[in-house]
């Protein structure tokens, strides 16, 4: 039996394995042991179905959570014969097993999941070979800030259908899905200043911000000479451009002469990983639309309290006291998000597939080469599963071990700490998933600057409240991102933490040779050290260190119930709990057989020996 790397199992099967506890792990009985040309199991995850028992091969088992997986998942019927599972036939019948079926309400739900999750792993296999020419200097080479952005083919690497792009026509993919590679341009408007929305900060008022887009942009330049005293131009992507022209309320203030749509201008943009954010060497702000596309949990609309949180976070850094944690931080920028515009009706109120927000854009004039989204440096080779960490760090020593152990730690001290004692001396909760860690690397390929992205999900505790509400006396009143300490700090943890670091640590010990104990125990040190600085809140640095089980994102379910992760009021619905890794060894044995974690086996459900 020949096992390989297949992205799109691992994505789907360890969102199921870390939300679901209907299954049970068991080592391997063959002695057999992986090399550079051949896989093999080192245990199995059995999950039992309605035909019998599904085994899913894995490589190595993580206590961070992200396992690596292989394929054919291997099925054993009533019968005992045992036979290898397509990934569709794997995911149909995990799927028709009654304990995770009850977990929503109709059959047609799972059917619908069942068939996005099939059409993320053909849009990513369609992806792949269309890139297949590039994989060797996308996977070993160094990349620039753009060619890291449009490189990200597996996207979230915990999560059923991490590829779905609902509304998007093979059309559209091609030109708007940035792992084509594709450029467009935008669309312009011209816009009633009583039809237009704005929050805009000091300093970068929308006018000036218009001005930068089209500093090079001879066409709307044209257009914006004729432009009344009364008007303004506003930009729009050109899929949205296409949205609109189906609204009926857009149309409506077409008709009115409030909205004329101009053409398309001349400067070339391409696709962020996040499809929505935009961006252009030529220019120095990206920008991030509402798309009115479903990708992963949500349709990827800007929501109004979301609309306002950039002009805040830039007026909040303003102020003395945060001023303070950017001085302290030089290696550690904050892009900043301080205008944001939508088109509005007679009441003012934004619409919400209008919104727009100017992202700024150092990631020109040289800055852009060797910097790349963590995400994409984490991302598995699609051809063997070698995430392109660590065929860089391969790369560039031949005693790998300890390379990945200093690497880590270069990676804690430029990115982990400036966002930790964010929180801890200054109540700033940074989303600082791994899609919103951009690293600045060095020739070596360590780490030596980090860039943090998207204000949007920015919220802050009641320590910053204290330190900032003098000065900005409306802090929070229309962002609700002013949060309970204890929800704040778990959410602030998933995402730095369980999110980011997890996946750093095992991507680095995929293959066994650096233990993932040593690299926990390196994190757990690190908490210690921040701690014994004498921080103002160690509540989330106690959180990491002393509690049995972590609050992690419930990406697999929510996709499987169809919520909206964007509009969902029980925000805490869409998260389950995971064993902490960090607890010492005597800890972590109480909670190793938890409901939240599956049953260790102790006797295989399938006697089967790889050969």
């Amino acid at each position: 039996m020949s096992f390989f790397f297949d992205p799109s199992l691992n994505c789907f099967f360890n969102g199921l394995i870390r939300e679901w506890n209907g299954w049970s792990y068991r080592s391997a009985q063959s002695d057999a042991k992986s090399t550079s040309e051949v896989e093999y199991p080192a245990g199995w995850f059995d999950i039992p179905v309605s035909e019998g028992v599904l085994s899913v091969p894995c490589r190595h088992f993580s206590t961070t959570g992200r396992h690596h997986l292989l394929a054919p998942c291997l099925m054993q019927d009533a019968s005992g014969e045992i036979h290898p599972l397509p990934l569709q036939q794997a995911i149909e019948a995990v799927m028709l097993n009654s304990q995770l079926t009850a977990e929503t309400d109709t059959s047609d739900t799972v059917k619908a999941f069942v068939k996005r999750a099939l059409e993320s792993d053909e849009n990513m296999r369609h992806a792949l070979n269309y890139r297949k020419a590039d994989m060797e200097e996308l996977f070993q080479g160094t990349l620039s800030f753009e060619q890291a952005e449009t490189s990200l083919f597996t996207g979230h690497s915990i999560h059923p259908c991490p590829k779905a792009r609902d509304n998007f026509s093979e059309e559209d993919t091609l030109s708007y899905a940035p792992e084509y590679g594709g450029r467009f341009v935008l669309h312009w408007y011209r816009l009633k200043k009583d039809r237009l929305y704005v929050r805009e900060s000091q300093g970068c008022e929308y006018q000036k911000l218009v001005t930068d887009l089209i500093q090079s942009d001879e066409r709307a330049q044209a257009w914006a000479k004729q432009i009344g005293p009364e008007e303004v131009l506003f930009p729009c992507h050109p899929f949205q451009h296409k949205v609109w022209q189906d609204s009926a309320r857009i149309n409506e203030l077409m008709e009115q002469g409030a909205v004329i749509h101009l053409g398309q201008g001349s400067i070339p943009w391409s696709a962020t990983s996040s499809v929505r954010a935009i961006y252009s060497a030529q220019v120095p702000w990206m920008l991030k639309f509402s798309l009115s596309v479903k990708l992963t949990n949500s349709i990827r609309h800007l929501q109004p309290e979301e609309l306002v949180r950039g002009a805040e976070l830039f007026r909040v850094l303003m102020t003395g006291k945060a001023q303070e944690f950017v001085a302290r931080f030089p290696d550690c920028q904050i892009l900043m998000e301080p205008t944001a515009a939508a088109i509005c009706g007679e009441d003012g109120q934004p619409y919400e597939e209008t919104i727009v927000l100017w992202r700024e854009n150092p990631f020109r004039n040289g800055i852009e080469n060797n910097t790349e989204v963590l995400a994409t440096l984490l991302q598995d080779d699609p051809r063997n599963g070698v995430s392109r960490l660590e065929q860089r760090l391969r790369h560039f020593s031949q005693d790998y071990p300890e390379t990945a152990v200093n690497w880590f730690r270069q990676y804690l001290e430029v990115a982990v700490k400036p966002l930790l004692i964010g929180q801890a001396d200054y109540g700033l909760l940074f989303g600082a998933h791994q899609q919103n860690i951009v690293l600045k690397l060095d020739a070596s390929g360590f780490p030596e600057k980090m860039y943090f992205r998207d204000c949007q999900g920015t919220g802050y505790t009641q320590l910053a409240y204290q330190l900032y509400s003098k000065e900005i006396v409306d802090m929070g009143k229309d962002s609700a991102n002013v949060l309970e300490d204890e929800l704040g700090i778990r959410l602030f943890s998933y995402h730095m933490i369980i999110n980011a670091t997890f996946n750093v640590i095992s991507s680095l010990c995929r293959d066994g040779s650096v233990p993932e104990v040593r690299l926990t125990q390196c994190l757990r040190n690190f908490l210690l050290s921040v701690k014994s600085l004498g921080v103002r809140d160690e509540q989330c640095i106690h959180y990491l260190l002393d509690t049995p089980e972590l609050l992690s994102k419930g990406n697999f379910l929510i996709a499987l119930r169809k919520l909206n992760e964007n509009t969902e009021s029980d925000y805490l619905a869409m998260y389950h709990t995971m064993a902490n890794p960090l607890l010492n060894r005597s800890q972590a044995s109480d909670v190793c057989t938890s409901e939240n974690t599956g049953q260790i086996a102790t006797e295989p459900a399938i006697q089967y020996t790889a050969s």
